[in-house]
Parts: C-alpha cells; structure tokens; sequence
C-alpha cells in the first residue's frame, strides 16, 4: 500500500517537456533517435537547471568541437 500523500508529480513535470517534443515530433522512428533524444533532453535539462540557455551552450560546444576536435565539458 503506497504512502499516503507519496506522489511523483515532481518527476513527471522534469520529464514533460520531453514527452511533448516526443508527440509532437510523431515518436523517435528508431531506436537510435530514441536514444539520440534522451541523451539531448538531458544535457538541455541540466544545462537550464544549471541557470545556461541550452541552445547557445551546446552550439558553443559544437563551434569548439569543430575547431579543436575536443569537445568541452558541461559548464557547472
């Protein structure tokens, strides 16, 4: 018998923004976009929880991968 007031409304509004990309996108066609979305819904839900703008930290990241064939780490 599950804790009375336990709930997991807390994980189910972090994940959201995946799932609504996930519908309306029609669903990952294949097992390696699946996989290619979770990876990426993760490093963008860190990178904004980290207070970054994610779009502009993963293009910088991809500009300096480009350049030096090292990709950088997440900032903290």
């Amino acid at each position: 018998m599950p804790l009375q007031g336990a709930h997991n409304n807390h994980g189910e509004r972090e994940i959201r923004p995946a799932v609504i990309m996930r519908k309306n996108s029609q669903a990952n066609g294949s097992r390696e976009g699946a996989f290619t979305q979770v990876v990426l819904m993760s490093i963008f839900r860190t990178l904004k929880r980290r207070g970054h703008d994610p779009i502009q930290t993963v293009a910088n990241a991809v500009r300096e991968y480009l350049k030096s064939g090292i990709l950088p780490p997440l900032p903290g």
